[in-house]
Parts: C-alpha cells; sequence; structure tokens
C-alpha cells in the first residue's frame, strides 16, 4: 500500500494554499510533520468538540460557505472522516475544545492530555467517560498505534481499544463469519484481558468477515455483527458507551465500533 490515511490532511493544506492566491511564494521545503494523530470523541453525552495540539485547531468542519460550524466531532465518531492529521514530533498538550461558536463556549478545553509524540509514530486521541455539563469537562487519553512500516496483505491486524469509564477489564475475540467454510475455523482471541484507557497489542488474523464480541466488561459480552477485515490493513475495534445502560435504543448503550487504521 502506497497511500497512507494521512495524506487526506496534506492534501487539504494544499488546497488552502492554492486559495490564498497564484502571485504568493509558499515555502514548501519544510519536513512535513513526522507524527500523526487519530481523534475519537466516546465522551458519553459529550458536545461536539475540535481537537488542538497546544494552541493549533486540528479538526474542524466546515459548512457550505467555508465558514466553520459548531457541530464539531459528536459522541461516537472520529473527526476528519477517519484519516490522520500530522503534527511535528515532541512535547504536545492535545485538547478536545467545544465547537460551539457562541461567545460563551468558543474553544473551552473541556478534555486534554500532556503527551510526547515520537517521529515516525501514529496515535489515536480519545474522549472517554461522563462528560460533567456543569464543569464543561470529559476524560480523555491517548495511546500509540503501532502500525508497521511493512506491511503482510495476507493477514489484518486487530486489536481493542476500552473507552468505557466503568467497564471491567475486557477481552476481544472474533469469529470468522463466513459460513461456506468448512470446518469451521475456531474463535480467535485478540490480545490478553484490556482495561479503560488501554490498547492491546495488534495481532494478525486471515483476512475475512468476523463477528465481534467482548467478554469480561460487564455480566454479559459486548457484541458486534459480521465486519470485513481486509488483508493490509490495522483495526480498532473501540469498546464504547455505559455499562450500565440496558436499552440498545439508546445512545450509549454499550457497543463496539471498527476503525481502520491502515
Amino acid at each position: 500500500m502506497t497511500t497512507h490515511r494521512h495524506i487526506a490532511a496534506l492534501v487539504l493544506s494544499a488546497a488552502a494554499i492554492a486559495a490564498c492566491g497564484t502571485t504568493a511564494q509558499t515555502d514548501i521545503t519544510a519536513p512535513a510533520p513526522s507524527a500523526k494523530v487519530l481523534f475519537f470523541n466516546e465522551g458519553l453525552n459529550s458536545p461536539g468538540v475540535n481537537l488542538f495540539a497546544d494552541s493549533t485547531k486540528l479538526t474542524a468542519i466546515s459548512s457550505s460557505s467555508g465558514a466553520q460550524t459548531p457541530v464539531g466531532t459528536t459522541y461516537s465518531q472520529v473527526a476528519v472522516g477517519g484519516y490522520y492529521t500530522g503534527l511535528a514530533a515532541g512535547q504536545h498538550t492535545l485538547s478536545g475544545r467545544l465547537s460551539d461558536t457562541t461567545a460563551a463556549n468558543r474553544n473551552i478545553v473541556i478534555s486534554s492530555v500532556s503527551t510526547t509524540l515520537a517521529d515516525g509514530k501514529w496515535y489515536s486521541y480519545y474522549q472517554a467517560g461522563p462528560y460533567d455539563a456543569t464543569a464543561k469537562k470529559v476524560d480523555a487519553f491517548v495511546v500509540e498505534d503501532p502500525i508497521a512500516a511493512t506491511i503482510d496483505y495476507s493477514v489484518a491486524n486487530v486489536r481493542l481499544v476500552n473507552a468505557i469509564y466503568n467497564a471491567n477489564p475486557g477481552t476481544l475475540t472474533v469469529t470468522n463469519a463466513d459460513t461456506s467454510i468448512h470446518p469451521t475455523p475456531p474463535p480467535s482471541v485478540i490480545g490478553g484481558s484490556i482495561a479503560y484507557k488501554s490498547a492491546g497489542a495488534y495481532v494478525a488474523i486471515p483476512a475475512g468477515s468476523y463477528s465481534l464480541s467482548v467478554a469480561g466488561l460487564g455480566a454479559t459480552p459486548v457484541i458486534h455483527a459480521a465486519v470485513a477485515l481486509t488483508g493490509g490493513r490495522y483495526y480498532t475495534i473501540t469498546a464504547r458507551g455505559d455499562m450500565t445502560v440496558v436499552s440498545n435504543k439508546l445512545t450509549t448503550y454499550p457497543t463496539l465500533d471498527n476503525q481502520a487504521n491502515r
């Protein structure tokens, strides 16, 4: 694979430069940002937010007029369509700030994590836990996405991230959903038991369609119907929601999301 998911951010930057006019001289000799960050909003009842690195806005949603909308990245969504955003390696304070454009709420920090980003590495920033509407705060954490430089197209790589604040550590199991295979392959356990704010290691499995189940989070497993896992890709299965919610008609019902990191 020669195209990476963070290239879109570079294309958008190029478009912004072009929009400034044809007579300006732009310095393109500086090295491209060498660390990459993906942003998830799993904060229960969290309003829409934009991701910042220090004082620099990394994500936003624009309207048809080109102006920023107050929508931002809402609960259960990943920013920038699931693409990574480039950042210079080094120490940064990453934060989720309200995308509400009213004067009272504009850019208020509701989550933040101070972290060091290494050259050439990939990371995910998660808002998680319940949103406190009075204090305007929600929990957050950062995990590394250890994506190998060499890609094996014969396997898909899968891991679990636990973003459920009131869950026990959970273990991901994937079961091949292709009923035409005989004998049916046995289920595969993906890594060990993963606690809240933690990520498991990527585990290589044959590409195919798999049903997902995470046991241990609560009294019953959290499940997801069959998803296609493509060879050469890296996937994060995120457990999100509130373990006390029992109705699957509510948005905070415990569930599993599937995101392709690469």
